[in-house]
């Protein structure tokens, strides 16, 4: 049997994790979306850029729709799981700890 202060510090570290690795950081994100922002704006013409240039970022915006569209559908798969075990919806109970984290530390403790 685990002791009561064995699973509140388990507790702890479950939440401090998922609060750390629960996403990229605010400033990753404005990063992220001026750069599409750019790439848009080559595409269209409405930045000087060589075809070389053109091609290679009209290719980078298709490969990263193609890896947002399967992130979103692997998302749906994971969510799916996590709301068929219980332990997992439980652990989803706390505050601060999402799918990933549920279904990982439901994973380690199994």
């Amino acid at each position: 049997m685990i002791s009561r202060e064995r699973r509140r510090a388990a507790s702890f570290r479950l939440v401090r994790c998922s609060w750390h690795c629960s996403g990229p950081t605010p400033h990753s994100v404005i990063a992220q979306g001026l750069a599409f922002e750019r790439a848009e704006e080559i595409i269209d013409g409405e930045l000087d850029a060589s075809p070389t240039i053109q091609a290679v970022v009209e290719a980078l915006v298709r490969a990263r729709a193609n890896i947002l569209e399967q992130i979103r559908h692997l998302e749906a798969k994971v969510r799916l799981i996590a709301r068929q075990n219980k332990i997992v919806r439980r652990l989803m109970s706390v505050p601060g700890v999402g799918v990933i984290t549920a279904l990982g530390f439901a994973a380690t403790i199994d």
